[in-house]
């Protein structure tokens, strides 16, 4: 594993800002900690009880030298996860519309905002539909206010390399962007990928709507012997939404619709919706459904959850009950809990 990039990105970080901070008078040093948590147990007649475990720790770190340069370094710590432990750690010089970066940079689009989007149960909360990449390298951008234009290449330490543009606006109740780019040697074995998609979020008075559309194209096969995939594409589309209901009564809900054609063709429809109930002294209470399908063969879950929320919107602890029926192992019970905390 080549981890040279990473720590020259490290070193570049820290050195400057221990040389900056002995030159001048810099502004203050700015963290940021988030914690997400899930376990679960589950029992099933008559293969008894069976748990598991997720989390994920994030600290991060800016720090600003002058009104026109700043670093930010983020580190994750996960179980098991192909990201490394130095997330992100970036110099960037910004001044008069646009902006450069330059360090190991990590970039995800098309994430879960609305629904569940602090619990890795859903797992739009952390892998993106639209666009994952990490890798040291670059980033331009010209921003113009409620419209910028950014160009990115990056190489990480398992080279993969990735070469996009995203294309934005952004208003008050509006904002969307437009994602293209290749990346090499993907987390599908391709050699090459092409993809591009869009990313859309508004608002209107109680009601929230976020949309992703993306298109995955293969014009080559694996680069390993994986004999499945093979020249072809990927489709998805991806859509939530959030309302503020009768005071108390909130609701989400969302739903996801892919079409795979690499060998053979597959398809998956996922859904699910959640409504709660906000009790005084921040209690919350509600249930939700979910539901998923691939190549006609059905999952169905039905949850009922309870928790109570921390001050200040920063953090929630959740407990739920789950039923669940699938097709091919018949029904079980699941006890989950959920922690999200952020300062």
């Amino acid at each position: 594993m080549n981890t040279f990039p990473i720590f020259v990105s490290a070193i570049i970080v820290f050195h400057l800002a221990g040389w900056c901070s002995q030159s001048g008078s810099p502004s203050p040093i700015r963290f940021d900690l988030e914690l997400v948590g899930t376990t679960d147990i589950r029992y099933q007649q008559p293969r008894g009880f069976k748990g598991s475990e997720a989390g994920i720790l994030r600290l991060g770190m800016e720090y600003s030298f002058t009104d026109q340069l700043s670093s930010t370094c983020r580190l994750r710590a996960t179980r098991s996860s192909s990201i490394p432990v130095l997330e992100h750690a970036t110099i960037s010089y910004h001044q008069d519309g646009y902006a450069i970066t330059t360090g190991f940079i990590y970039e995800r689009i098309g994430l879960a905002q609305l629904y569940k989007p602090r619990q890795l149960s859903n797992r739009y909360s952390e892998h993106p539909v639209l666009w994952e990449s990490t890798g040291f390298g670059f980033s331009g951008i010209i921003d113009h206010g409620t419209r910028y234009l950014s160009l990115s290449a990056t190489m990480n330490n398992k080279e993969t390399g990735s070469v996009y543009t995203v294309a934005g606006l952004k208003s008050d109740n509006i904002s969307g962007v437009i994602v293209a780019g290749a990346q090499a040697n993907d987390d599908w074995y391709q050699e090459i990928a092409l993809k591009a998609g869009t990313d859309l979020q508004a608002s209107y008075s109680i009601f929230r709507i976020h949309i992703v559309s993306a298109l995955f194209y293969y014009p080559e096969y694996a680069f390993t012997d994986y004999l499945l995939v093979v020249p072809g594409y990927r489709a998805q589309l991806f859509g939530e939404g959030a309302a503020d209901l009768f005071g108390n009564f909130e609701m989400s809900c969302m739903g996801i619709y892919r079409r795979y054609a690499m060998n053979t063709l597959h398809t998956e429809k996922e859904a699910g919706i959640q409504l709660q109930y906000n009790f005084p002294h921040r209690l919350f209470s509600g249930i939700g459904l979910e539901g998923f399908r691939r190549d006609k063969v059905d999952t169905g879950l039905a949850e009922l959850f309870f928790g109570v929320s921390l001050p200040e919107k920063r953090g929630s602890l959740r407990v739920g009950i789950n039923r669940v029926t699938t097709a091919l192992s018949g029904r079980y019970w699941k006890l989950t809990g959920n922690l999200w905390f952020v300062y």
